[in-house]
């Protein structure tokens, strides 16, 4: 048994496919086998069951009890988490976002089902719910370069694990070759980005003949992987760690975003600052909170910790 999570964006633009699938699962949750063999039949039937109990028709409660496609609401797109963690002003806590996530995912699509608000329904799924997974098809682009994936990805295992009370498996799997996929866990994909692209000498360098463009990405990084950490358990304190020490630490980086993008600094200074406040990351150091303040306060930007 399983639930799809759907973007805005697939859901305009490829209808046909998203009926196609609720075919699919409308044939395995009808086949005529036993229902031990058949989580996803078994799981329907119990839903109709408990639907019939309460005075709707068992066509309709069947009909129901298939849904399995979920996204926003029509005309509405994302997760809503973005705005809530890095606009708010506030700390949002994981159960915070994690319910933002939940009311933003709880419309069904897939022929009948299309533009029907279902909370219960994703409520219940999710409680059930034991493994995340997202498959990436490109890599042009890491997890931590875009919004979108803590959005959906994090927002997903947080969710399971608000209504479960348990924290799911999360797997981000590499499909960019169809003939070689690659099946990794989320953390693992972290580490890899951390040490291979992010933390990487070469990759900072490269970045920083961007100027201000070059520093924004920098800045993106840090935010995603605290966007990560906020809502999952994949995110490790030696990756807060790594990155600090690249971006804010070595002299050479850190005289580039002073000169091409003091707010992008202030900023990485600000996130770094709240991991901490938060038990996301303890510094190897006693003095970096010291340090971190003095970056957005305009003191000594200079003064290695």
């Amino acid at each position: 048994d399983l639930v799809l999570r759907i973007s805005g964006f697939f859901r305009d633009a490829f209808p046909a496919q998203i009926d196609l699938l609720q075919s699919a699962i409308n044939a395995v949750a009808d086949l005529d086998e036993d229902e031990t063999a058949n989580p996803l039949k078994s799981a329907v039937l119990q839903k109709t069951d408990e639907l019939v109990k309460q005075g709707i028709s068992e066509k309709e409660a069947n009909l129901q009890a298939k849904a399995r496609i979920f996204g926003s609401a029509t005309m509405q797109y994302g997760a809503g988490l973005k705005d809530m963690i890095h606009h708010s002003g506030e700390w949002m806590t994981r159960k915070q976002l994690a319910e933002q996530y939940i009311h933003s995912s709880s419309t069904t699509y897939g022929q009948e089902h299309d533009g029907k608000a279902a909370l219960d329904h994703i409520k219940a799924l999710l409680k059930a719910t034991n493994l995340v997974v997202h498959n990436q098809d490109s890599r042009e682009f890491d997890l931590l370069d875009s919004e979108d994936f803590y959005q959906f990805e994090g927002g997903l295992t947080a969710a399971v694990e608000e209504v479960g009370g348990k924290a799911p498996e999360v797997y981000h799997n590499d499909h960019s070759n169809p003939e070689n996929p690659k099946v990794q866990t989320l953390s693992e994909e972290i580490a890899k980005i951390v040490r291979g692209r992010a933390a990487n000498p070469k990759w900072i360098q490269s970045i920083m003949r961007h100027g201000n463009k070059g520093a924004s990405e920098m800045l993106a990084t840090v935010s995603n992987l605290s966007a990560f950490a906020r809502l999952t358990n994949s995110v490790e304190p030696h990756h807060f760690e790594a990155l600090f020490e690249a971006y804010l630490v070595d002299e050479q980086v850190n005289d580039f975003l002073k000169t091409n993008n003091q707010p992008a600094l202030e900023e990485m200074a600000k996130i770094f600052e709240a991991a901490i406040d938060n038990g996301l990351w303890q510094p190897k150091r006693n003095s970096t909170y010291n340090y971190l303040t003095s970056l957005h306060d305009h003191t000594d930007a200079r003064a290695v910790p």
